[in-house]
């Protein structure tokens, strides 16, 4: 059993960051969304960088950290948090976009890594689930592409929860206008 555990451990990782990716649909407040995303981001990190993959490790590393930034910033909207959440938000997409491209197949992970990070400079948490959408269909789009049935697999698990927690948010919100 552990030598099964200790074989199939990237793979658990993977999954896992999944599971935890699960839950940030389901929160309201913006801080926890990004702190869940951040957290999620870990066992990606491990996962990939036991697959040499070390540039998906860098950038799901400055994604957790870019995460971790935009938590730390309040939650209203000022003219200077708007400029700092987007100026932390281009600091990180500028960086990332120079790590991730080098052949024309890296176009779809790096349209959804830009899609996210401008998502989470969002104040409203239901904007960042709408933002989130095309990133899950961008990222399911380049695992059918490259063989990666686990991310195929993990973002539409990914997308059915966005689906369900933009809905029921939706329905909240029309009743508490009633």
């Amino acid at each position: 059993m552990i030598t099964f555990v200790m074989d199939h451990l990237p793979a658990l990782a993977c999954i896992m960051g999944y599971l935890v990716a699960l839950k940030m649909f389901h929160v309201r407040r913006r801080r926890m969304f990004l702190l869940i995303n951040a957290a999620s981001c870990l066992p990606f990190v491990y996962y990939l960088l036991s697959e040499q993959a070390f540039t998906g490790a860098l950038v799901s590393s400055m994604v957790g950290i870019n995460c971790l930034l935009m938590a730390a910033l309040p939650e209203h909207d000022s003219p200077r948090v708007k400029k700092l959440r987007v100026g932390f938000a281009l600091t990180v997409i500028a960086c990332g976009t120079w790590f991730m491209y080098k052949a024309p197949s890296d176009l779809l992970p790096m349209l959804a890594f830009i899609i996210a990070r401008l998502g989470e400079t969002q104040s409203n948490t239901q904007r960042i689930r709408y933002a989130f959408m095309p990133v899950q269909l961008l990222w399911m789009g380049y695992g059918y592409l490259s063989g990666a049935y686990v991310i195929v697999g993990g973002e539409f698990a990914l997308l059915l929860s966005n689906l369900l927690a933009s809905n029921r948010h939706r329905r909240t919100q029309k009743m508490a206008v009633e």
